[in-house]
């Protein structure tokens, strides 16, 4: 993943997806100023509208990405973090599906 910025200097914000040690990034299409970016707390430090529609997006990214591995926990026998990614991002995951 090469270095992007705006020419405000903000830049995006990548989410690592990682299963059974396979990590897959993935864009939270979240953009922020590099010193703003709180990575430990997985959140965009700040009391701006900006920073809070920010951290908003961030959590919903979050729930949507834990709800398609649920999704994919349930109706596949083996989850990966590129089945997840994919799906993510609207892509149909490879065949595999669970016996019914």
């Amino acid at each position: 993943m090469g270095k992007l910025r705006k020419t405000d200097g903000m830049e995006p914000i990548y989410a690592r997806i990682t299963i059974e040690g396979e990590p897959k990034a993935v864009s939270t299409g979240v953009w922020c100023l590099p010193d703003d970016r709180l990575n430990d707390e997985k959140r965009i430090e700040g009391s701006t509208i900006e920073a809070a529609m920010a951290n908003l997006a961030l959590a919903e990214f979050k729930a949507e990405v834990d709800a398609h591995f649920l999704v994919l926990c349930k109706n596949y026998t083996k989850v990966s973090a590129a089945r997840v990614k994919n799906v993510f991002e609207g892509r149909k995951p490879e065949e595999d599906k669970k016996s019914k």
